[in-house]
């Protein structure tokens, strides 16, 4: 248990490394992946939806601590809620058809996103498709191809 705790938070900073090191250079139209759902992903996913809830919140309090999110708590709630999805899928990847498997994982990367960008641009004048279509799914898409090409490299944690 101890063990697990140590390599969480040690997979935790060196995240966060990145994601404060190399993610304002990956940036493309204001949209840069973030590392910090890919692990909270691989956690619920890995670990189930308690902990992954738990994890989402910590390391969003930690993101919107460290002035990475925008608004105080957003981060907590968007990967709290993340962390919840992912956890669902705790020890159904044999169960459920891969594609069905996939499509659930991107769709917590879109609701994830959907409530980052819905609080932020709350009040702004844009409309819900152009929300959309220039930040919610670029976001998605970047995000998502990082997930699945280190989740090519990195096999799923113990499930």
């Amino acid at each position: 248990m101890m063990r697990k705790l140590l390599l969480i938070i040690a997979f935790s900073l060196v995240t966060i490394f990145i994601q404060v090191l190399l993610g304002p250079w990956m940036t493309i139209r204001e949209i840069r992946p973030d590392f910090l759902l890919i692990l909270v992903m691989f956690i619920g996913i890995s670990q189930g939806k308690v902990t992954g809830q738990l994890y989402g919140f910590g390391i969003g309090l930690v993101v919107d601590a460290l002035g990475l999110g925008s608004f105080l708590g957003l981060s907590a709630l968007a990967k709290t809620i993340a962390g919840f999805g992912a956890g669902l899928l705790h020890k159904r990847r044999n169960r459920l058809n891969p594609l069905l498997f996939r499509t659930f994982e991107i769709l917590i990367i879109v609701i994830h996103y959907a409530i980052i960008y819905a609080i932020n641009f709350k009040g702004v004048d844009l409309s819900s498709r152009v929300v959309l279509l220039n930040y919610i799914l670029p976001a998605v898409f970047y995000t998502g191809l990082f997930y699945f090409v280190i989740q090519y490299f990195i096999p799923p944690l113990s499930e």
